[in-house]
């Protein structure tokens, strides 16, 4: 909260957003080990990132691996050690993947948010961005025009769509194009900051 103005963003270095709901450990854990195989899955959770301990055929889940682990993420324990807690779950497929079983397994408590490229992030149904904008601006008692929301993929949709100020990061997925207000800099060029100021917030 800054003037109050609420500021909600996301990590744009890797997959992680705001109070999108918890995914339970039994189901995931017990899905992915029977499925891991077929389905390579990285579980996202606060304290880190979780791998498939061996090799996947899939090039993008293994190009992650290494951008992650070039930076100290994932390497601690496998998602098979069973030993971790996760609140998302990230999940790639290709034509030898079994998804509709997958999909099916899911049922009514969850979802598979289409990322693009045969990838797939697993929430809780029910719960997005954009119902996490709408409790922390209800909790402070906030109106819409004092709410910006940062994002640059896919699963920021739901809070474009929302956010009277959406706010697109120079490098961002076209979908969101319709519900940006403003398109800043990239991260690394301080986007972020460079929007602020554009809007005077700082």
């Amino acid at each position: 909260i800054l003037k109050g103005v609420l500021i909600m963003f996301t990590r744009t270095d890797f997959w992680i957003g705001l109070a999108v709901g918890v995914v339970a450990g039994a189901f995931g854990y017990k899905y992915m080990q029977n499925r891991v195989q077929q389905q390579p899955v990285i579980a996202e959770g606060q304290e880190d990132c979780y791998f498939p301990g061996h090799i996947s055929r899939f090039d993008r889940l293994e190009s992650t691996r290494r951008y992650f682990a070039s930076r100290g993420i994932g390497i601690e324990q496998s998602l098979e050690s069973e030993r971790f807690e996760y609140d998302k779950l990230f999940v790639y497929v290709d034509d030898k993947s079994d998804f509709d079983s997958f999909r099916e397994y899911l049922g009514d408590d969850m979802e598979a948010l289409d990322r693009g490229g045969k990838a797939y992030e697993v929430i809780q149904k029910g719960f997005s961005k954009a119902t996490a904008c709408q409790f922390i601006m209800e909790r402070y008692d906030m109106d819409a025009s004092h709410a910006y929301v940062f994002g640059d993929s896919s699963n920021d949709l739901a809070m474009f769509e929302y956010a009277e100020h959406a706010i697109a990061m120079g490098r961002h997925d076209s979908v969101l194009d319709p519900y940006a207000e403003f398109v800043t800099k990239t991260v690394e060029n301080d986007g972020i900051a460079y929007a602020m100021k554009h809007y005077g917030l700082i």
